[in-house]
């Protein structure tokens, strides 16, 4: 492993005197499909979905966070100090191009399709076949350049393994194309495998030590010099910008981060442990990372049942169900308890106005 990849305390918000070059990669936002799964069935590029009316929001808070972070650094005072490569699928257009639309002052800076860091080229490479031309996006997004050469385009069908190698070789190749320049910055607009694969890759480190990809989600790298291993924040680092998302104001029911496998058993080990304690799985969604990575198991499972694509794998189903848990919670108190709650409210508080926050009763 590298040495001194990972920031161990603070983080790239802070603002720096090196003369740094900044990598940025960031996962498109929510798509369409999450909230309206009918839509791939009429759809004629069922493959290339689009953004959601949240998710060109998500891309617009990402745009003017971007634009205080370059200002703070103190980067990207010329135009061609910065470079905006992003997955030729609608989504990543669509989010490049929200984000480039909150630079101030505004500017013409091209959007280049770039086939290297494009969706994982699984389902037989089906998605793939549904992307427009360069051209053809051009016409909708002025923005694009449809001149841009690829690094390379990958070959389709490709396996999780290939996948891995081939975000290791769209580094090097991004590397090399694009050298150590000060003050300068380099925008990658990818998936969420492809967030988690690329920021491991560039930082050299294990996926261990990439946070999971949510919404528009940002993973800041930097380097001082001409070296192929740039720094990242560490996962645990408050405020870091490993996989941030604190700069969205609505991550969305429907979006969850594309979880990494050491990632995933740590959350499961959490929830057998949480098992142990309280004798069940029905961890809140309140109760931070653990409450999340349960409510997006709950959202896969459903896909599963559904025959829908679930970045959950059998044996993880089977896991889960081997400690009991269910796509649905159970239940709780019966309605004449919470009944009771309510006559007992109306007692100490002369009304039945109980507000929607005020726990299992305002949700009731």
């Amino acid at each position: 492993m590298a040495e001194n990849t990972i920031m161990e305390e603070g983080s790239h918000l802070e603002s720096s005197s090196e003369e740094e070059q900044l990598l940025i990669i960031i996962r498109h936002g929510d798509r369409w499909d999450y909230s309206h799964p009918e839509w791939r069935a009429t759809a004629t590029r069922p493959g290339d979905t689009p953004l959601s009316a949240l998710g060109h929001k998500q891309a617009r808070e990402t745009g003017r966070f971007l634009d205080e972070l370059f200002r703070k650094k103190a980067v990207c005072d010329r135009k061609e100090d910065l470079e905006i490569l992003c997955s030729p699928f609608l989504r990543c257009i669509q989010t490049a191009n929200e984000i480039v639309s909150q630079f101030v002052p505004e500017t013409n800076i091209r959007i280049k399709p770039e086939c290297s860091v494009w969706e994982i080229g699984g389902h037989d490479g089906k998605l793939h076949i549904d992307l427009p031309t360069f051209e053809e996006l051009e016409c909708y997004f002025p923005l694009i350049d449809s001149d841009h050469v690829s690094l390379f385009v990958p070959d389709l069908p490709e396996s999780q393994e290939e996948f891995v190698e081939r975000c290791d070789e769209a580094v090097e190749a991004l590397n090399e194309q694009y050298p150590y320049k000060p003050k300068s910055a380099i925008v990658v607009v990818s998936h969420p495998a492809g967030c988690v694969a690329l920021a491991r890759a560039a930082s050299q480190q294990t996926l261990a030590e990439v946070n999971p990809a949510g919404p528009c989600a940002i993973y800041c790298l930097t380097r001082s010099s001409q070296t192929s291993t740039w720094i990242m924040d560490h996962p645990s680092s408050q405020d870091g910008l490993n996989g941030h998302v604190s700069h969205l104001t609505d991550m969305g029911p429907y979006t969850v981060p594309c979880p990494t496998a050491p990632a995933w058993d740590k959350r499961f080990q959490e929830l057998v442990y949480f098992k142990e304690l309280n004798g069940h799985t029905n961890v809140s969604t309140k109760s931070g990372p653990l409450g999340s990575w349960v409510n997006a198991q709950r959202i896969m499972l459903r896909q599963l049942e559904q025959g829908k694509d679930s970045a959950v794998a059998m044996e993880r189903r089977e896991k889960l169900e081997s400690i009991g848990f269910t796509v649905r919670c159970p239940p709780g108190p019966p309605w004449d308890e919470r009944f009771q709650d309510l006559v007992e409210f109306k007692e100490l508080n002369g009304h039945t106005n109980v507000t929607t926050n005020s726990g299992p009763l305002g949700r009731w």
